[in-house]
């Protein structure tokens, strides 16, 4: 599989981006949301550029002078991701947001969060999103073949359950927890999921799909089926830069190079992601090189 020479250039357009938050909120909302199909029609909210690049460029011209909030530098990525939807949908044209991570507190207890509560401009629409960014690597576990995350312990299905059967419908059953002024308003419950699905390796050179939400995973010790003469390599050290993968300020190097550093940099972690790029010095793809007996 190959990136095509469109994405390439808007790939190259987004790396162009010298403020390190716009870059990687582009990268957001540009790729696709891969885990749509998990949830009924009802319940997809779609923030994916990738066909209307010229547009997400257009808005971010309105925004590239705003201040970028002042996060901490060890920011977890599942929170800095929070962070880059939240100033989306502060200054997103089509949306008003009219609360964010909304604790929902009974007699002192906790019941849940929402993650954000909007209204759709120009319209009555109201909605209750639930936002995430997710990897998860198909694998089989005690003869289930399921979708888990590279620390192996969050599963694509446990995600879906909560979400389905808890968040998504507090804006329905603790409606008297909202602050007043929201209580009358009728939301929808929403969810977008951003993130990637990566297929075994083998599984993924079969597959017919040209997508920049699926991509391939490989256990180090098969690690040989990634030699391939004039291909670089990039190692994203970071789990920031999951994001965005495909830094053009990232060191490449050989195969050679890759493969001793990879067995040096997975004795202590269960993986890397890595991009691969032709002799051009174009990306082809990105994947995980997993550890050995991973995920056992």
């Amino acid at each position: 599989m190959k990136i095509d020479n469109k994405v390439l250039q808007d790939i190259q357009q987004i790396n162009s981006i010298e403020n390190t938050f716009f870059r990687d909120l582009l990268a957001l909302l540009y790729f696709p949301s891969p885990f749509e199909i998990e949830f009924s029609t009802e319940f997809r909210f779609s923030i994916n550029f990738q066909n209307s690049f010229a547009e997400l460029w257009d808005w971010y011209d309105t925004i590239k002078a705003l201040p970028t909030p002042n996060l901490t530098k060890y920011l977890p990525l599942g929170k800095y991701a929070e962070e880059l939807m939240l100033f989306y949908l502060t200054h997103s044209k089509n949306l008003e947001l009219l609360a964010n991570n909304l604790q929902l507190i009974d007699e002192k207890i906790t019941i849940g969060e929402v993650d954000y509560l909007l209204k759709e401009a120009d319209s009555s629409k109201y909605y209750h999103l639930e936002f995430a960014i997710k990897f998860y690597l198909k694998t089989t576990r005690h003869g289930e073949q399921i979708w888990l995350g590279p620390s192996t312990k969050d599963w694509l299905n446990r995600k879906v359950m909560k979400l389905t059967e808890h968040q998504m419908k507090l804006g329905k059953s603790k409606m008297e927890l909202f602050p007043k002024a929201l209580q009358r308003l009728n939301f929808q419950p929403k969810v977008c999921i951003k993130g990637m699905r990566f297929y075994p390796w083998r599984e993924y050179e079969k597959l017919a799909i040209n997508s920049l939400s699926v991509s391939w995973w490989i256990c180090v010790d098969d690690i040989e089926n990634l030699r391939d003469d004039g291909r670089e390599f990039s190692i994203i050290d970071s789990k920031i830069n999951w994001i965005f993968p495909y830094l053009n300020s990232l060191a490449k190097v050989d195969f050679v190079t890759l493969s001793a550093e990879v067995s040096q940099l997975l004795f202590n972690r269960n993986e890397l992601r890595i991009v691969r790029y032709d002799k051009f010095k174009n990306p082809i793809d990105n994947g995980f090189i997993v550890r050995k007996n991973w995920p056992n």
